[in-house]
């Protein structure tokens, strides 16, 4: 095992949706889907607000689901 798999082995990635809002004079709203990786004891439940707390200006996540080997193994929205 190489040294990748051995430190992903206790990973899960999540898939998310929000909506973010710019801080330019438009005030633009926009929609983002991104993959995180969370170590196994981070709970489902847990990742909304993990993520809004790293990211700033978030004004609503909207999905958050499990990812595994290209698919979603997960549903919660």
């Amino acid at each position: 095992m190489g040294k990748i798999e051995q430190h992903m082995n206790d990973t899960i990635i999540y898939y998310v949706e929000f909506t973010s809002q710019n801080q330019d004079k438009e005030k633009t709203i926009r929609k983002h889907r991104k993959l995180f990786a969370f170590r196994s004891f981070i709970y489902e439940e847990e990742v909304a607000e993990l993520v809004k707390t790293y990211l700033a200006n978030i004004i609503e996540i909207t999905t958050v689901r499990k990812f595994l080997e290209g698919s979603f193994i997960n549903n919660k929205t």
